[in-house]
């Protein structure tokens, strides 16, 4: 696993959907999950960006603007409410999509002034892209 890992791929999708050119940071320690929900989202039209710790999360959502953080609960260096609470700290305006192999109800997602979304792993491609547009578009 490279868990830090950064990569970035221009949002030259064929989609004219109106949330296309959103900026999205995703966050995901397991490599090939990773690469593959940045190749989705890309061939969107999103621009993404993608980290597999918490520290490469962190400094990115510090320097950058995202329109929104998709995050993986249980990432490596904190965990992904963590992530997102110090992320909006810096961007207010961010949105937030957790994903994660565990249950909800087992988690605790509460980011002040935010209404996160939530996606149960395993997820399809179908489902994934359906909730980013849900979430830009609220």
């Amino acid at each position: 696993m490279n868990e830090g890992s950064s990569i970035q791929l221009p949002g030259e999708g064929s989609s004219t959907h109106p949330t296309a050119g959103a900026r999205i940071l995703v966050v995901e320690d397991f490599d090939a999950l990773r690469t593959l929900m940045i190749r989705v989202l890309t061939s969107e039209g999103y621009r993404v960006a993608g980290v597999g710790t918490a520290s490469g999360a962190l400094a990115l959502s510090a320097s950058e603007r995202f329109d929104l953080l998709i995050t993986d609960h249980d990432v490596p260096g904190e965990n992904g409410t963590e992530i997102a609470r110090q992320s909006v700290a810096h961007n207010p305006r961010l949105r937030v999509l957790f994903v994660s192999g565990r249950p909800k109800t087992s988690l605790d997602l509460v980011v002040p002034g935010v209404e996160a979304g939530f996606l149960q792993k395993p997820f399809s491609i179908d489902d994934l892209t359906l909730r980013v547009h849900q979430i830009l578009t609220a």
